[in-house]
């Protein structure tokens, strides 16, 4: 092979024209695909960018967990609809069928657990990952290009869940406060929405609002109080500790399940609302040690006086959150133009298209352990691109079983990350600590000893791309 291709990161002077292109998501949608283990299941590493949780490594898992299932199927129906492609069509069947499967019988969903993965029971889960594949059912029941058999499948399966899902988790609470005073579940804003956007849905597929009236608009009524929602900051009280609000990179699901409950319900008070969190995002930038925008990690408030940032925690990075936060701050100029907002958010957008890895890949977050810098995550990314395209989106589903995907060796201080089309590997000061083939959803090897059977890895010391990543340090420029 001839001498890989070099490139140090952040790639700081690319315009993002030349980087959010149809090149780019053939890349990105190989990646994700490379990763699938089933018909309608995809794996990947489960590194959590908010809380730096990599612990689901020791557990050897890297297979699918429930709730990145509704990225995956609004992202296939958007390349169905843009390319006409009938896979694509196939392929939002199977990912339903797949959260069909993952129903046990007394109604709640197993591997419903992101970075606490692998998960067989349904108690030892959230709101947001029981809600999220119920939201994604309902959006492919309303779907025009649903399979009518597969359809058929999904009202008796939510009525289901609920059963149990209502009984377990009504007013539950969480291990700071428990049982809840208000409305609620868990009492973490950022779930108790998704659940409530779940049974909005509910009401407009099926004709049937005496779930949203009974147990989803008293939630939202009770998030939209002054006591969990700080108006003159467009910040919400995360509700799982005192004095703690959410986190920046939380704001996608909450601004997304606003977007939800708003499209089903009309509530004019949630466009208020919505508006409010994403001009306030723009508080949260600032510039980092490598001379490019970043959003804080999330705000400091006073335990008393809740009308004032104290100060901003600026780390970890999660990068994984730019591409949908993007989405709505550059939605919200469309609405509200301002050309200090417009400049920023296109410093944002910049950020972003600097750290677009070779392989289709954006850091996880940065700022932490480089292993959330060197290994990448992909889904955000390619939603933010087929929005971004549009029309221009018009890929074929040969990607499917013919992914178009370079080998690459990313390094960032003392780690180091390999990966091809078939699998992957860390490196920790020279020495490797983890390696898997991508098919398996536990075909992980810890050390530098273990062998995968039958798996060869040498494939991954032939690398077309070697990444250099700068890490970020405290303080700015």
């Amino acid at each position: 092979m001839t001498n890989p291709r070099e490139i140090q990161y952040p790639n700081k002077h690319i315009a993002p024209e030349r980087v959010f292109n149809a090149d780019l998501l053939k890349v990105v949608t190989s990646n994700i695909t490379s990763w699938r283990q089933s018909p309608g299941a995809f794996g990947r590493l489960h590194l959590h960018a908010c809380w730096t949780q990599a612990s689901v490594l020791m557990r050897r898992y890297q297979g699918q967990t429930i709730s990145r299932n509704r990225c995956f199927l609004g992202g296939v129906i958007e390349l169905w609809r843009y390319s006409g492609d009938v896979r694509w069509r196939l392929l939002a069947g199977d990912i339903v069928s797949n959260i069909l499967y993952l129903q046990v019988p007394s109604g709640g969903f197993f591997h419903a657990s992101s970075e606490h993965e692998p998960m067989y029971t349904q108690e030892n889960s959230c709101p947001i990952h029981q809600s999220m594949p119920v939201l994604t059912l309902l959006e492919y029941a309303s779907w025009g290009g649903a399979d009518p058999m597969r359809v058929a499948q999904i009202k008796p399966a939510i009525d289901r869940w609920w059963l149990w899902f209502g009984k377990f988790w009504w007013k539950r609470g969480n291990g700071w406060k428990e049982p809840l005073v208000k409305p609620g579940y868990c009492g973490v804003t950022n779930q108790d929405l998704v659940t409530v956007a779940a049974l909005a849905k509910y009401a407009a597929v099926y004709g049937d609002a005496s779930l949203f009236e009974n147990y989803g608009l008293p939630v939202l009524d009770a998030y939209l109080q002054e006591d969990y929602y700080y108006r003159a900051l467009g910040l919400f009280e995360r509700g799982d500790n005192e004095n703690f609000t959410e986190r920046t990179s939380y704001y996608e699901i909450i601004l997304d399940m606003l977007d939800v409950i708003y499209r089903d319900t009309r509530d004019e008070r949630l466009v208020e609302v919505a508006d409010n969190i994403v001009r306030h995002l723009f508080d949260a930038l600032d510039y980092g040690s490598d001379g490019m925008l970043h959003l804080a990690w999330g705000a400091s408030l006073d335990s008393k006086d809740k009308s004032k940032v104290v100060a901003w925690q600026r780390f970890p990075h999660a990068l994984s959150s730019y591409p949908e936060l993007l989405r709505h701050m550059q939605r919200y100029l469309g609405k509200h133009p301002d050309a200090e907002l417009n400049e920023k958010c296109g410093a944002l957008e910049q950020t972003l298209a600097a750290y677009t890895f070779a392989n289709g890949a954006i850091p996880i977050s940065m700022g932490s352990d480089p292993l959330f810098t060197v290994v990448g995550h992909s889904n955000a990314l390619w939603r933010f691109l087929i929005d971004r395209l549009a029309g221009q989106a018009s890929l074929n589903a040969d990607v499917l079983t013919a992914p178009v995907m370079p080998t690459i060796r990313r390094v960032c201080g003392e780690v180091e990350w390999r990966e091809n089309v078939r699998m992957w590997s860390i490196h920790r000061g020279g020495r490797r600590e983890f390696a898997g083939l991508k098919c398996n959803p536990s075909a992980i090897a810890i050390g530098a000893e273990e062998v995968l059977p039958n798996v060869d890895l040498s494939p991954l010391n032939e690398v077309e791309f070697e990444e250099r990543v700068s890490p970020l340090m405290e303080g700015k420029i």
